[in-house]
Protein backbone atom coordinates (compact mmCIF):
# COMPACT_ATOMS: atom_id res chain seq x y z
CA UNK A 1 0.00 0.00 0.00
CA UNK A 2 1.56 3.13 -0.60
CA UNK A 3 0.90 6.21 0.90
CA UNK A 4 1.59 10.48 -0.25
CA UNK A 5 5.03 11.62 0.07
CA UNK A 6 5.54 14.45 2.76
CA UNK A 7 7.73 17.49 1.51
CA UNK A 8 8.55 20.19 4.14
CA UNK A 9 9.96 23.45 1.88
CA UNK A 10 12.14 25.12 4.10
CA UNK A 11 11.93 29.06 3.69
CA UNK A 12 15.19 30.86 4.54
CA UNK A 13 16.17 33.84 4.78
CA UNK A 14 19.61 33.54 3.12
CA UNK A 15 22.53 36.14 4.02
CA UNK A 16 24.87 37.31 1.43
CA UNK A 17 28.06 34.97 1.53
CA UNK A 18 27.70 33.99 5.61
CA UNK A 19 27.75 29.77 4.39
CA UNK A 20 28.52 28.68 8.26
CA UNK A 21 25.52 30.71 9.58
CA UNK A 22 23.46 29.88 7.12
CA UNK A 23 23.97 26.16 7.38
CA UNK A 24 23.43 27.11 11.01
CA UNK A 25 20.62 28.67 10.37
CA UNK A 26 19.22 25.81 8.29
CA UNK A 27 20.06 22.93 10.51
CA UNK A 28 17.45 24.97 13.22
CA UNK A 29 14.61 24.94 10.85
CA UNK A 30 15.17 21.60 9.53
CA UNK A 31 14.84 20.35 13.11
CA UNK A 32 11.76 22.36 14.03
CA UNK A 33 10.16 21.40 10.65
CA UNK A 34 7.15 18.46 11.21
CA UNK A 35 8.24 14.96 10.49
CA UNK A 36 8.56 15.04 6.34
CA UNK A 37 9.88 12.45 4.22
CA UNK A 38 12.17 15.28 2.24
CA UNK A 39 12.78 18.85 3.50
CA UNK A 40 13.63 21.27 0.52
CA UNK A 41 16.35 24.14 1.22
CA UNK A 42 16.26 27.00 -1.20
CA UNK A 43 18.47 27.19 -3.79
CA UNK A 44 22.24 28.73 -3.04
CA UNK A 45 20.49 28.61 0.57
CA UNK A 46 24.70 28.65 1.96
CA UNK A 47 25.60 31.57 -0.18
CA UNK A 48 23.02 33.55 -2.25
CA UNK A 49 23.78 34.68 -5.17
CA UNK A 50 26.85 36.76 -3.65
CA UNK A 51 28.89 35.65 -6.81
CA UNK A 52 32.43 36.88 -5.36
CA UNK A 53 32.26 34.94 -2.64
CA UNK A 54 31.82 32.04 -4.61
CA UNK A 55 34.78 31.01 -5.22
CA UNK A 56 36.08 30.95 -1.43
CA UNK A 57 32.40 29.11 -0.49
CA UNK A 58 33.01 26.55 -2.75
CA UNK A 59 36.73 26.13 -2.12
CA UNK A 60 36.15 25.88 2.17
CA UNK A 61 32.59 24.76 3.08
CA UNK A 62 31.39 22.95 -0.19
CA UNK A 63 32.18 19.50 2.42
CA UNK A 64 31.58 20.95 5.55
CA UNK A 65 27.65 21.72 3.64
CA UNK A 66 27.40 18.17 2.21
CA UNK A 67 28.34 16.48 5.56
CA UNK A 68 25.23 18.76 7.08
CA UNK A 69 23.25 17.52 5.05
CA UNK A 70 24.31 14.54 5.87
CA UNK A 71 24.12 14.28 9.21
CA UNK A 72 20.67 16.09 9.28
CA UNK A 73 19.06 13.37 6.74
CA UNK A 74 20.13 10.93 9.30
CA UNK A 75 18.71 12.53 12.42
CA UNK A 76 15.02 13.15 10.63
CA UNK A 77 15.20 10.01 8.49
CA UNK A 78 13.91 11.55 5.52
CA UNK A 79 15.94 13.13 2.18
CA UNK A 80 17.39 16.55 2.62
CA UNK A 81 18.03 18.22 -0.94
CA UNK A 82 19.47 21.78 -1.39
CA UNK A 83 21.59 23.48 -4.10
CA UNK A 84 25.05 25.07 -3.19
CA UNK A 85 28.48 26.17 -5.11
CA UNK A 86 30.85 23.50 -5.48
CA UNK A 87 33.36 22.89 -7.91
CA UNK A 88 33.33 20.45 -10.48
CA UNK A 89 35.85 17.61 -10.13
CA UNK A 90 36.52 17.69 -13.75
CA UNK A 91 37.79 21.06 -14.53
CA UNK A 92 37.50 23.09 -11.63
CA UNK A 93 35.25 25.25 -12.67
CA UNK A 94 32.18 26.64 -10.02
CA UNK A 95 28.99 24.72 -10.44
CA UNK A 96 24.83 25.50 -8.83
CA UNK A 97 24.52 21.54 -7.93
CA UNK A 98 21.69 20.24 -6.28
CA UNK A 99 22.32 17.66 -3.44
CA UNK A 100 19.72 15.50 -2.45
CA UNK A 101 21.26 13.24 0.54
CA UNK A 102 19.26 10.37 1.79
CA UNK A 103 18.79 8.80 5.48
CA UNK A 104 21.81 6.54 5.20
CA UNK A 105 24.19 9.13 3.68
CA UNK A 106 23.63 8.30 -0.18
Amino acid sequence: MSRPLCLSLIQLDVRDADPRENVARAAEFVRRAPGADVYVLPELWTTGYAHATWPHAADAHAEETLAAMRAWAAERDAWIAGSHVERRASDGALVNRLRVVGPAGE
